[in-house]
Order: C-alpha cells, then structure tokens, then sequence
C-alpha cells in the first residue's frame, strides 16, 4: 500500500529529457512525404495526434539532417506558443517530427510516459497559467522545466 510519505513532488526538468527542435524551420515542406511534422493545432489534450489532419512533411533528407532531437513512440509533446498553449498530447511514432513551438517530454529514470502524460493534463490549467505572451499566449521552457510534478 502506497501511503503519503512514498509521494514526493520534483521538478519536471529533473527527471525529464527534452526533445528541443525549436529554431529555424525546414527550408521546405512538402504536401505528402515519409514524415509528419506535428503542428499546435494537433495537439488537442488527447492521447495521440491526429495524423490525418497534418498539412506538413518533411522528406528524409530533411529528417537525417535537419533536425536535432528525435521523438520516440509515447514522448510527449506539448504546446509552448499559440492559441492551445499547454495542450498535451503523445508522439504516436518514431517517424513522426515536432518543429516550432512545441516540446518533447520524454521520462528518465523510472518515470513513465503515460503517467507524464496524464500528469501533465491533470496540471493542465496550472501550465497555462504560465502565459507569458503579449501578442500571443506563450509559456517559456524554463517556467515549464520548473513545474512540480507528483512522483
């Protein structure tokens, strides 16, 4: 039995790896190719995105040379910029590409992604508190990385 001592709160940064491709985009996209790029308006608070409703793709060019950091199946993506900051949802495949504005969350150590998840939509309307924007609603990666969540 689980009591109230074996509940600990840590920040998210600390037992999190993120998966950053933030920066510049692509210097093209295509209409329909090898992989999906995962925009903001696919990620709705549900557990995986919508891949019939992806407008963009990169070829495999793009995908070897171009980005960063690479999704595995189940990490988490979360809206940084725009108008549904703080949604969550789960990367539905490896072959799958997450551009600007939006964030890759993937467990270390023991901690799962399906529980990162959930947490992370239990912790919705905290997330979104963080708005920073002016123009647009915007949460940086740091004010996120800090965020406690419960282990």
């Amino acid at each position: 039995m689980i009591s109230n001592e074996d509940w600990k709160e840590v920040k998210l940064g600390e037992v999190c790896e993120i998966i950053d491709n933030r920066g510049k985009n692509p210097s093209q996209y295509f209409e329909k190719e090898k992989y999906p790029v995962i925009d903001n308006y696919l990620i709705k608070n549900t557990q995986y995105p919508n891949l019939f409703e992806v407008n963009r793709y990169i070829d495999e060019i793009t995908f070897n040379n171009f980005i960063r950091n690479y999704l595995k199946k189940d990490d988490v993506l979360i809206t940084l910029v725009g108008a549904g900051i703080g949604n969550v949802s789960r990367a539905p495949s490896e072959k799958v590409v997450i551009i600007q504005n939006t964030l890759g969350i993937r467990g270390n150590n023991n901690l799962i992604n399906a529980y990162l998840y959930y947490q992370l939509i239990f912790r919705n309307h905290a997330i979104k508190n963080h708005d920073r924007g002016s123009s647009q609603p915007s949460i940086k990666k740091g004010d996120l990385l800090n965020d406690l969540i419960t282990l």
